[in-house]
């Protein structure tokens, strides 16, 4: 495996259903009283995880309905998922962030707390994810800074066309003065919320490219040290198995000291093949040109927004 990512270092990686039924859920059986609004039904492009939950999310689209932007987003992502053969998977869980689209594993992720507020004031957020989900579909590079400015500008588009104002002394709060205030003073915000991220706007190719590199050969270095970890933890189980530890007492020293390194290495194999992909991405002078065409646009609408929303 070591040998097969080094050897990766110096190539170019080539940069991908089943059918799952459409979940469909409400909050509970009991019958309604006659005065009661209907329950809103959950898109057929959206399955929520937990049924008790779905309510809450086909609120939450309902109510984007009174937003051209995120009826946009929501009309690409039924696209999305009509031609994949799949909805989109939405958990709703106790969690630090507002929301999360991972990249790994292709499903969204929404803060339970938040749920307590109303659904126009959910939309934002799950529009602000949507938005990544479409975004694997332009074939730029993962840590591009541009698509966090994106996804931002039609968060605040849909919050602004609903009328929904961030809380004082929210992290919206404060991301929506420092944009009102520039494109380039939100730009500096967002490399600071996303130091991993880099603009691709303005920056050089190759510099953008040897940026690329040196991630990658630092987490192969990383994965080569958790192998060795790895196999010095295998030589102490292999040691205790011969000495007649009980099972419970290998099957714990298995959990609390190769598990973890376990895990640690399927998260660097992920990076490094998003790195790998960023990088064949970036080195073709055609997926680059793309990529660069992408990331001025974002810019060009990101600017002509900014001038609208900061009157």
């Amino acid at each position: 495996m070591i040998g097969a990512l080094l050897l990766l270092l110096t190539t170019t990686a080539n940069a991908g259903v089943v059918r799952a039924p459409v979940e469909i859920a409400r909050l509970s059986n009991a019958a309604a009283p006659a005065f009661s609004a209907p329950v809103p039904a959950l898109p057929g492009y959206l399955s929520v995880a937990n049924p008790a939950d779905g309510v809450l999310l086909a609120s939450i689209i309902q109510a984007a309905q009174a937003s051209p932007a995120a009826v946009s987003v929501l009309a690409q992502v039924a696209r999305a998922a009509e031609a994949r053969g799949r909805p989109v998977v939405v958990e709703i869980l106790k969690m630090k962030e507002a929301g999360t689209y991972n990249l790994d594993w292709g499903v969204l992720s929404l803060r339970r707390k938040d749920m307590s507020d109303s659904a126009r004031e959910n939309v934002s957020t799950v529009i602000h994810e949507l938005e990544h989900l479409l975004q694997t579909q332009k074939n730029v590079p993962s840590d591009l800074l541009e698509t966090e400015l994106e996804a931002y500008v039609v968060d605040f588009r849909v919050q602004r066309e609903l009328g929904v104002q961030p809380k004082p002394g929210s992290y919206d709060e404060k991301a929506q003065i420092t944009f009102r205030s520039g494109l380039e003073p939100f730009m500096e915000y967002l490399r600071g919320q996303y130091p991993e991220d880099a603009q691709l706007h303005k920056t050089r190719s190759k510099a953008y490219e040897a940026r690329l590199r040196r991630g990658l050969e630092g987490s192969v270095e990383e994965l080569k040290r958790l192998s060795t970890d790895r196999t010095d933890r295998e030589l102490v189980m292999t040691q205790m198995v011969r000495l007649g530890h009980s099972e419970v007492e290998i099957k714990n020293y298995a959990q609390d000291s190769i598990a973890p390194i376990d895990a640690a290495i399927q998260t660097l194999e992920r990076a490094i093949a998003w790195s790998i992909k960023d990088i064949a991405i970036i080195s073709s002078p055609e997926s680059r040109a793309r990529a660069r065409g992408y990331a001025r646009n974002v810019i060009r609408r990101a600017r002509a927004f900014q001038k609208i929303f900061a009157r």
